[in-house]
């Protein structure tokens, strides 16, 4: 058990020097932070799935047991834009850890990009809730 713990061990540390002390560099950007992007991408995708799977299923069951439909639908069309916004919201967080590498011109688009993105999200749900509002 002692020898496992080692190895890995050494892997880890391997694995660190290899990656998150070196200077080697992809498109100017560290591989230490492209490692981190990665892992946030990966971690939004999760969230998003569980965010569907376990929050919108249960108001799902909350709204099945009204008298209306009118509930029911308007889960059914905020589904998936709400995917879109945690989405956003990993991107958003990548542009925090990426933004020094960045220059000026792409550090200003970026957040008016998200901003109009979340601006369209906002009025595809209005769009498709329109027949419920009346």
């Amino acid at each position: 058990m002692e020898n496992l713990k080692g190895t890995f061990n050494n892997t880890i540390n391997l694995i660190k020097e290899k990656i998150f002390d070196s200077d080697f560099k992809v498109a100017n950007i560290p591989v230490s932070t492209i490692v981190i992007v990665v892992l946030i991408l990966l971690f939004t995708h999760i969230l998003r799935g569980l965010f569907t799977s376990i929050i919108i299923h249960r108001l799902e069951l909350i709204t099945s047991r009204t008298e209306t439909t009118l509930d029911d639908e308007f889960i059914r069309i905020l589904r998936r834009p709400l995917g879109w916004l945690i989405w956003i919201g990993g991107l958003w967080l990548v542009h925090l850890v990426v933004a020094t590498h960045l220059s000026d011109t792409q550090n200003q688009k970026i957040p008016e990009i998200l901003f109009l993105s979340v601006l369209f999200i906002a009025t595809y749900i209005l769009y498709r809730a329109a027949p419920l509002l009346g």
